[in-house]
Parts: C-alpha cells; structure tokens; sequence
C-alpha cells in the first residue's frame, strides 16, 4: 500500500524536478521571450499552489481509487496536450501554460494524497524517508534521460515520453485497497482544537518565510542549465552535474536527520539555507566547471538540508498542524513565483542577478525562522494547561 502511493506521488512530482530541462530547452530555441519562458515555467508550481489548497480541503473525496484513477488519466492528458503545443517550428504560449498550470494541479492532488497515507503508516518517518530518497534517485535518472530525449526528438518528444511515464501510477492501483477505511476513518475521527499557537502576526511571518525559500530556490534552479550553459559553455556536463546534485539530496536529509537534537532548528536552517545563498551566487558568478559542480551539489544539500527543521518551527507555532499544511501551499507558490520572477530579470548571457536575487529571499527567509524560533525559546509557547 504505501510502496503504490508512493510510485503514485513521485510521478505527482516529477515536473518540478524536470522544469530545468524544459526551461533550457525553451531558451534555446529562441521562440519565445524571457517573459514567456518565466510563465511557462511558473504556471506548474501556481498549479501545484493550486491544487495543494484544493486536497486540503477535499482529501477525503480523493482516498479512493476511482478518484485516483480521475487524477492519473487527467494527469497524462494534460503532458500529451503538450506534444502539438510544443512544437519544433512554434510554441503556443496559452495551451502549453494551460497544461503545464493543470498538471500542476493533478500532481499537487497524487502528492497530497501520497503523503496522507504515508502519514497514516506504522513508521511514518521512515517511510517518508525513503520516499524522499527515492524521489531524489528518480530524478537523478530522469533529469538526463529526458535531457537526451528533449535533444534527440524535441520537447514534443519530451512531451510524449512524460505522458507515457505518468499514465504508469493506474498499474499499481490494486496495491490501494485501503484508501477507501482511511478516508472513513478520517470521516469519523474526532477533530481536537489547537491548544497551544503563536499569534497569526508570528504564523503569517513563518509562511512568509516558506515563500521567500521557494522563490529563492527555484529562481536559481529553474535557470541552472541555463547558469551552466553560460558558465561552462557545456550543457551535457551541466545536466550531470544536476543529475549528482539530486543524489546528494539523499545524504543530506540523513545529516539533518543525525543533527536533530545536536543543534538547534534556527541553526539546522542557518546551516542549509545560508549554504543554497552562498551555492546560488557562486553559480551565477563562475567560469570554472569545478566550482559550478561544487556549487550545484551545495545547492541541492542545502536545500534538502533545510525543510526539516523548517516544518519543526512551524509546528511550534501551532500545535494544531493547520500551519504546516498551509506551509506546502506557500512552498508552492514561492517555487511557482520564482520561475515568473526569473524570468523579469536580464538573462540569456549573464545570470547574475538571478543568483543575487534568490541569495536575497533565502537569506530572509532564514533570518524570519531564526527570529521566529528564538522567540518561542524564550517566550515558551506551550499548548494550554487543562489541570
């Protein structure tokens, strides 16, 4: 069961990590503007945003196979609409932004229901785990794999390949027998109102925070092929670099989770987002394949360093949980927004500024947990005493 909807929400997630490659090979056909290129690669994450909120409030209604057969099918039709959109000769802006933005929505709405039932398992931090783990190997493979396709057939080729590879969740369907009692059991469980929250000033700073980290992440990795075109003038070697890179991710959560108890969580942020500032502008300022390489494989250990003790704070300031869910939304949108940003900024010779800017919101980001942390340290927020 949790080894099927953990298939399923890896193919939710797989645009996000394979919008590199579209992005790259949308700048270099020179068919659309930098205005367009960065809408095109905001409009998945606004969809994922999108569908976040939705299966918050409709998960039950999503906890059954039909329902997951609904999502899957709608899924592969929007990545095969793709295919006549994302032609060799001409792009056709609003169809191509269109299916992106719903498949964002599909892949939100496979994730949230993947980590449901993750969250409902006998050992939900290992499973999680090694759901992330496996995600992270995934995408080291399919980030070259659909790399060399994009180069060999074209992002119709790419378009058709993702469609063939997302229709392969209805496979594993009868492994989801027990979606059904979980969402009756969801149905019937008493709800226990929060007893213990920070004022919503310190909540809304806290998702402010999660927005500023998703920006900064992805107006640096959304344009990393480009960063390393420009920087090492190769963009075979640049995609074995972020394919390393995603490898990396894996060792990264174990150190956080060694770390756990040793250090504080405003530390274990400082640490991996303060590491993805200084990684972010070191690929927008080099020449050298090596520090590029190094610079990317920081990157990725930063930013899978950081969400840990990141959720850890946000769950101080609301023992109700309510703020950790709102928290995947504003990731969402700060992911989705970063692309859009991006692709304001100059580019296509220097992507300097891209870096500076992402350096920017995460370094806030940081500094806005930091306070935030240090504040319940001292003021002690603790959930009410019924004695």
């Amino acid at each position: 069961m949790v080894i099927g909807v953990g298939y399923v929400a890896i193919i939710g997630s797989l645009m996000f990590v394979l919008l590199p490659v579209v992005i790259g090979a949308l700048t270099r056909a020179r068919l659309l503007d930098s205005g367009q290129i960065g809408i095109i690669g905001a409009a998945p994450m606004l969809g994922m945003f999108v569908g976040a909120l939705a299966t918050s409030f409709h998960l039950n209604a999503l906890l059954s196979r039909r329902a997951v057969t609904r999502v899957v099918v709608a899924m592969a039709a929007c990545y095969a609409l793709l295919g006549p959109s994302l032609g060799a000769a001409a792009v056709s802006f609003a169809p191509t932004v269109l299916a992106l933005f719903a498949s964002g929505v599909a892949g939100a709405a496979l994730m949230g229901i993947g980590f449901a039932v993750i969250g409902t398992s006998s050992q939900p931090d290992r499973a999680f785990s090694l759901w992330i783990a496996t995600q992270l190997a995934v995408g080291a493979g399919a980030v070259p794999a659909f790399g060399a396709v994009t180069d060999s057939f074209g992002l119709g080729g790419f378009a058709a390949a993702l469609a063939a590879l997302s229709a392969t969740p209805l496979a594993v369907l009868p492994t989801l027998r027990a979606l059904a009692p979980l969402a009756r059991r969801n149905d019937t469980a008493s709800v226990r109102a929060p007893t213990g929250s920070a004022p919503w000033p310190a909540r809304t700073r806290a998702l402010a925070a999660s927005l500023l980290f998703g920006v900064g992440i992805m107006i640096v990795w959304a344009y990393a092929e480009e960063m390393g075109r420009v920087a090492i003038n190769s963009v075979v070697a640049t995609r074995g670099w972020m394919s390393a890179s995603l490898l990396v991710g894996i060792v990264a959560g174990l150190v956080c989770a060694a770390c756990v108890g040793r250090a504080t969580r405003r530390m274990l942020v400082a640490v991996g987002t303060g590491g993805c500032a200084v990684a972010a502008l070191l690929l927008g300022n080099t020449h050298a394949e090596w520090v590029f390489g190094i610079a990317v494989i920081v990157f990725a250990f930063g930013w899978n360093f950081a969400p840990a003790p990141q959720i850890g704070i946000l769950g101080s300031l609301d023992s109700s949980g309510r703020l950790i869910v709102m928290n995947i939304a504003a990731l969402k949108l700060g992911y989705g927004l970063g692309p859009l940003v991006g692709g304001m900024l100059p580019g296509t010779a220097n992507y300097s500024m891209h870096a500076l800017l992402g350096a920017i919101c995460l370094l806030t980001s940081a500094a806005i947990l930091w306070r935030l942390d240090a504040r319940v340290q001292s003021l002690a927020v603790l959930p009410v005493s019924h004695a």
